[in-house]
């Protein structure tokens, strides 16, 4: 059995204290202290050149940073064993001027296109991911602004053939006419596909409060496009933290995605980006048919909020002080059987809700990550990222990012994610280089190996340009 994995080279639960005052929208420069739990990440081998398996360039990019938290699938691996690959490609050093989504094909370990082929048509394609369907190959799924226009779409694209990169792309539907990008989306055994996309909006006043998450399906044609049916909101969310998973047993597919657990009438109290890490974890399945029952939804996590009438020494009194934050991903095995992968922040809110600002402390860098599955309904913890990495992390990642799960014929679940070290490994800019971790599960979820680093690369001290660290799993 092979993993694929794309990699970027980059140039418990207590405690309180009190918050000197509110914390504003992330810097990506925050340091917090946290306590210690033990963690299940493997050490570095003796040889830190040896990596397992094979690396095999696809392409280069300027545009190191993928995504804004959560990613999607980035690779897809067809009937065939051959691999399909999609990324964010700036091809100059003048950051975001000029950028798009590229697609390269690798057969038998070889890559097919010399640098990789464009898939969009515009002038700001990027924030892409991949759905995959026998029926239709790789459909690159991407946001997109047109020279001359103002206005931003979520698109899907269609391949004229296996492995050709000859893309049609298909505007999916706006909501009210407005702009939805950041799409997260998956295709289904029939070649549809399911575009999940936030509204975007520049005016200030839009972006405090939670906005809304729509859904898209679109159906292959016989021009090569996808005729999208009118969308739905599916929720009003805070952050990017959502994806689409497709069975290909039936034609079930899910919507996961981590959604604010305050009500309307305290979302002033929740602003900035404590009001994003205050979540729970929701899926909305369909059912084998692929329809949706938008009442029916999943509370995988039903974080339990501080209740001020219990007593002091009471569970329940200060509540969960974990949260889902930042990274979700998910698949289905061959029972039709949902898998989840998710991470979890630090936050103590405070137990008077009369109380401002309404927390104590949050973490958002130190973290853990989880599994859960719709058939045992059980969480199953899987890796440990609760310490102070050394270093400035950078916006929108945490100590372990970007999880990815995938599932074997024979049910064993596998779980690749991007780890920064607790010391050690940091650039000359004094940002740490991550590495890429994977581990299995041979019990559906539950018990889980202690994870290997499978790129094993350290370059202390390098500077902008000789660093490896692989920030993209």
């Amino acid at each position: 059995m092979r993993i694929i994995i794309i990699v970027m080279l980059a140039s418990a639960f207590s405690g309180l204290f009190a918050a000197d005052k509110p914390v504003p929208y992330l810097t990506g420069f925050e340091t917090f202290d946290a306590p210690r739990i033990v963690r299940n990440d493997g050490p570095r081998r003796d040889d830190a050149d040896e990596i397992l398996g094979e690396r095999i360039k696809c392409g280069i990019t300027y545009y190191d940073f993928q995504a804004n938290g959560t990613m999607g699938k980035q690779i897809a691996l067809d009937e065939d064993g051959d691999v399909h690959v999609v990324w964010m490609r700036s091809p100059g050093e003048q950051y975001g001027v000029d950028r798009h989504v590229y697609y390269n094909y690798i057969v038998d370990d070889e890559v097919q296109f010399d640098g990789g082929e464009m898939v969009d048509e515009g002038s700001m394609g990027g924030y892409t991911c991949l759905g995959f369907s026998s029926e239709t190959g790789a459909i690159p799924i991407h946001h997109e602004r047109y020279n001359g226009e103002n206005e931003y779409w979520s698109e899907a694209a269609r391949d004229i053939a296996l492995g050709w990169a000859e893309f049609t792309n298909s505007k999916a539907p706006r909501d009210d006419d407005r702009d939805f990008i950041w799409p997260h989306g998956t295709a289904d055994r029939a070649g549809n596909v399911h575009v999940l996309s936030r509204f975007y909006s520049t005016v200030a006043a839009d972006l405090v409060d939670p906005i809304p998450l729509q859904y898209a399906k679109g159906i292959p044609n016989d021009d090569m496009e996808f005729e999208f049916e009118d969308p739905v909101i599916v929720d009003d969310i805070k952050h990017l933290d959502y994806v689409a998973a497709a069975s290909r047993e039936t034609d079930r597919v899910a919507i996961v995605y981590m959604r604010q657990l305050f009500d309307e009438d305290e979302w002033a109290d929740w602003r900035g980006t404590v009001g994003q890490v205050n979540n729970d974890l929701i899926v909305i399945e369909s059912d084998e048919d692929g329809e949706f029952d938008w009442d029916e939804r999943i509370n995988v996590t039903n974080m339990l909020r501080p209740d001020a009438d219990e007593d002091e020494e009471s569970v329940f009194f200060l509540g969960d002080t974990l949260r889902p934050f930042l990274f979700v991903d998910a698949c289905y095995d061959s029972d039709d059987n949902l898998h989840v992968v998710f991470t979890t922040a630090g936050l103590w809110e405070a137990t008077d809700p009369d109380t401002l600002p309404r927390y104590s402390r949050f973490l958002d860098k130190q973290n853990l990550l989880w599994h859960w599955d719709r058939e045992s309904g059980d969480v199953h913890f899987i890796a440990d990222g609760w310490f102070d990495c050394e270093g400035t992390m950078g916006t929108w990642r945490a100590n372990i990012a970007y999880p990815s799960v995938g599932v074997t014929e024979d049910g064993d679940v596998y779980c690749a994610y991007t780890y920064f070290s607790e010391e050690g490994d940091v650039a000359a800019n004094d940002h740490p280089n991550g590495e890429i971790y994977v581990t299995v599960s041979e019990d559906g979820g539950a018990n889980w190996a202690e994870a290997t680093n499978i790129t094993n690369t350290e370059t202390d001290n390098a500077d902008a340009g000789d660093c490896e660290s692989e920030c993209w799993s």
